[in-house]
């Protein structure tokens, strides 16, 4: 009997962890607040347990993105690149990286085995990012940039941006109240959009000449 229960548990305790890494059912926006319009209001605890609202970074540029495990790798193949050009080009720009990660097919007796593996996911990927960018000369701050990971168990931020299923990332650009950009997965030339958006925020009444799509390099997709 001991024996049966120990295998039972390591065969829940794989699903489980399947269910984490590869859980969710994101993103083709429906209802969801689109450009002119304004991401509605909202309080948050990221996974390391910081709680905030999102009007607290209504000084900053704050970028969205709702993905699971799979498509979130492909988010950020060329995510990282085009912070980047855009970092080098305004080192003083403050912007918030509000992300959600669909973990809403995670059942609730599975959640305490689920959030260690998302922490450690969010540290590994954070100490790339800043060594990564450290190689291109650039320091990531608090002062500046934020990062928040946020695991959405109930559909709660689903809803708030009108999701509905597939398994593909969304993007949101906010300034001021307003969307400028909803860059779906499979969005033509999405990193290149994705610069010329924080060219016109950032430079709207600037004469310096906007970044090319010379200077950027597509390293994801669909």
């Amino acid at each position: 009997m001991q024996t049966n229960s120990a295998d039972q548990f390591l065969r829940s305790f794989l699903v489980c962890a399947a269910i984490a890494l590869n859980a969710g059912i994101a993103t083709a926006t429906t209802n969801g607040p689109t450009v002119g319009q304004a991401v509605p209001e909202f309080e948050f605890e990221d996974i390391v347990g910081t709680q905030a609202k999102s009007q607290d970074y209504g000084d900053r540029i704050r970028v969205y993105t709702y993905a699971d495990k799979d498509s979130s790798e492909r988010l950020t193949a060329w995510m990282d690149e085009a912070g980047k050009t855009v970092l080098q080009r305004y080192p003083a720009a403050r912007i918030a990286h509000i992300n959600f990660a669909d973990v809403r097919a995670v059942p609730r007796m599975f959640r305490g085995i689920v959030e260690p593996i998302l922490r450690r996911i969010n540290r590994n990927a954070m100490e790339d990012l800043s060594e990564s960018y450290a190689e291109r000369g650039l320091e990531l701050s608090d002062d500046n940039i934020s990062f928040h990971l946020i695991p959405d168990w109930s559909g709660a931020y689903a809803n708030l941006f009108g999701l509905d299923g597939g398994e593909r990332f969304i993007a949101w650009i906010e300034s001021q109240g307003q969307i400028h950009a909803v860059l779906p997965e499979g969005t033509p030339e999405i990193e290149s959009e994705y610069v010329r958006v924080f060219n016109q925020l950032l430079d709207a009444d600037s004469a310096a000449p906007a970044v090319t799509e010379s200077s950027t390099t597509v390293t994801g997709g669909p």
